[in-house]
């Protein structure tokens, strides 16, 4: 069948061998109980011999043969099932719809989804997302110089030395890198930074424990700078003991 000769370009050998025994259930355990039709797509009522004769709903949009079934097998497994190959081959298609087929299964899944390669995707990375080509490819150099290296191992010091030599440079550049970007970024804030050297002078010594005198209060300097104290009897400015008075005599 065409539709069988599809599944054997698109998917890998385990799963063609899937899909087609799914083919051959289509045919030989299958049968359709009722079709109708609109203007947009084609409706069948299939009836399963393997399922003890349970019926299901397939609906083929005739636009782009989008098959939808009640037994939800191609959610489940990722491929069509029998009662979606009988409405495809009462439709007529001899094509899988492009849309139901899920690129994991395959066979140029590597090529066309991990960026290892292939010319369409290629086109499309570059315009997306060059930098995942690129990390790719540095990826898969990596380990295809190990492959070669094997266990020898004047080739592994070989190996790590021009890792070591690379890293270091890398190491270099990105510092660089941030030195320049971090001034850039405080100018945008302060003025720019003199490429001149800057020398900072000692700065004079100063004391922050106080002067070394205390302040006087008012009634203390007024004593100092008054007669001082003076006898209540002689009125002598000379201290004495009441008993030493000259006033006693």
């Amino acid at each position: 069948m065409s539709i069988e000769m599809d599944a054997s370009k698109l998917y890998t050998p385990e799963l063609y061998y899937r899909v087609r025994e799914e083919i051959k259930s289509a045919c030989y355990q299958t049968s359709m109980e009722d079709m109708t039709r609109d203007n947009e797509s084609r409706h069948f009522k299939c009836k399963d011999d393997l399922l003890q004769g349970q019926i299901f709903e397939v609906s083929v949009r005739l636009s782009d043969n989008y098959v939808k079934c009640s037994y939800k097998f191609y959610f489940r497994r990722g491929y069509l099932c029998r009662h979606a190959f009988a409405a495809l081959q009462q439709c007529g298609v001899k094509n899988i719809p492009p849309d139901l087929v899920k690129p994991r299964w395959t066979k140029n899944s590597v090529k066309r989804y991990s960026f290892l390669g292939s010319s369409h995707m290629l086109h499309y990375c570059e315009k997306r997302d060059p930098k995942k080509l690129k990390r790719t490819r540095a990826w898969i150099e990596f380990q295809n110089c190990m492959n070669r290296v094997g266990e020898e191992e004047e080739k592994l010091d070989s190996v790590i030395t021009g890792l070591q030599f690379i890293s270091s440079s890398i190491t270099k550049t990105t510092d660089t890198d941030m030195d320049q970007g971090s001034a850039h970024r405080a100018d945008k804030f302060i003025s720019p930074i003199p490429d001149k050297e800057i020398s900072v002078k000692i700065p004079n010594i100063s004391r922050n424990k106080g002067c070394g005198s205390r302040i006087k209060s008012s009634r203390e300097i007024s004593i100092k700078a008054g007669k001082g104290r003076t006898c209540g009897r002689c009125n002598q400015a000379v201290c004495h003991n009441k008993r030493s008075c000259p006033q006693n005599n």
